[in-house]
C-alpha cells in the first residue's frame, strides 16, 4: 500500500506499510522516472501496521501521516505525522495529531490535503471505543491542524 510524491521530473519517493513479521514504513527512491528504485532510510520503524499518507506540503516540505495501531501507553490508537524537509532524507520526531482516546486497532487509511489558508487536513476511519458501555462503532473522522513553520 504505497503513498508515492513526485519530487522533480525524474525523482519519485514512495512510502510503503512493510508487512512481514513487524510491520513498519519504508521508504524508496527512483531518480530516473520509476526505472529503478533504491531504499532510503525508513521513516517510521515501530509496528503502526497502517498505510501511510505522503504529502507535499505548500513551502515543499513532505508531510508522512499515519496511523499507529499499537495501545500506546493504554490510551489506544494515535494518528501521527512526520515532516522532512530534505525530500525525505530525514524525518522529524513524530507528532501526534490524534490519540488519548481509547481507540482499538481498528482503524486508519488517512489522505491528507492543504486548505487555502494553510491548515491541514487528515480523514481516516475511527473506531471509537470510550464507552466501555457501548460496543466500538466505526466511522470516518477528520484532523484540522498546522505545522510549525520551516524555521521552527
Amino acid at each position: 500500500m504505497p503513498s508515492s510524491v513526485r519530487l522533480s521530473p525524474e525523482r519519485i519517493l514512495t512510502v510503503i506499510r512493510h508487512r512481514d513479521g513487524p510491520t513498519w514504513l519504508t521508504a524508496y527512491r527512483s531518480d530516473d522516472n520509476a526505472a529503478t528504485w533504491q531504499a532510503v532510510d525508513d521513516p517510521v520503524t515501530n509496528n503502526v501496521n497502517s498505510p501511510p499518507a505522503l504529502f507535499t506540503l505548500a513551502d515543499g516540505r513532505l508531510l508522512l501521516v499515519y496511523v499507529d495501531r499499537r495501545n500506546r501507553e493504554g490510551t489506544g490508537s494515535a494518528v501521527c505525522g512526520k515532516i522532512s524537509a530534505d525530500q525525505g532524507e530525514t524525518w522529524s520526531e513524530e507528532l501526534v495529531l490524534r490519540g488519548g482516546e481509547g481507540t482499538t486497532g481498528d482503524v486508519g487509511y488517512p489522505v491528507v490535503a492543504q486548505r487555502p489558508d494553510g491548515r491541514l487536513v487528515t480523514v481516516y476511519y475511527w473506531n471509537h471505543a470510550l464507552d466501555s458501555q457501548r460496543p466500538p462503532y466505526r466511522y470516518l473522522a477528520f484532523t484540522l491542524f498546522e505545522l510549525p513553520s520551516q524555521g521552527d
